[in-house]
C-alpha cells in the first residue's frame, strides 16, 4: 500500500511540474502568435487604404526596399523553419519576373544558393497555355 502512495505522490509531483514548464510555454507561443497577427493584419490594413486611395506606388516601393533586409533574415535566423525556403522562393521569382529589379549583393548570393524551385500547379498551367 505504501508503494502505491509512493508512486502516486511521484506522478503527482512529475504532473505538477510538467504542467508549469507546458504552461508557460503555450503563453509564450500564444503571445507571440498574437503580436504576429496584430502587425501583420496592421500592414494589410494600412496597404490596403494606400491601394484604395490610389497610392500603390508607394506600397510598392516600400516593399522593395524590405525585401532584400528580410531575405536575409529568413536565411540567417529562420532556415529551420519549413515555410523559409518557399519564402525565399518568393523573393527569387520577385526579382526573376521583374527584370529592372535587381537584388543587392547580398540577398541575389542568398537566392542564387537556393535549390532549384520545383514546378508548382500555376507553373504547369502557364507552361499548358504556352
Amino acid at each position: 500500500m505504501k508503494t502505491i502512495w509512493k508512486v502516486t505522490l511521484g506522478f503527482a509531483i512529475g504532473l505538477v511540474v510538467g504542467l508549469i514548464p507546458a504552461y508557460h510555454f503555450y503563453r509564450v507561443f500564444w503571445d507571440s502568435f498574437g503580436r504576429f497577427s496584430s502587425l501583420q493584419l496592421t500592414e494589410m490594413s494600412i496597404n490596403a487604404r494606400q491601394i484604395e486611395k490610389g497610392r500603390s506606388d508607394e506600397v510598392l516601393s516600400r516593399y522593395k526596399l524590405s525585401i532584400p533586409s528580410a531575405v536575409v533574415v529568413v536565411h540567417d535566423h529562420f532556415m529551420s523553419d519549413p515555410g523559409s525556403t518557399n519564402a525565399l522562393w518568393a523573393a527569387q521569382r520577385f526579382y526573376a519576373d521583374s527584370p529592372s529589379n535587381s537584388a543587392p549583393a547580398e540577398a541575389k548570393r542568398i537566392l542564387d544558393s537556393l535549390p532549384p524551385r520545383p514546378q508548382t500547379s500555376c507553373d504547369v498551367k502557364c507552361n499548358a497555355k504556352n
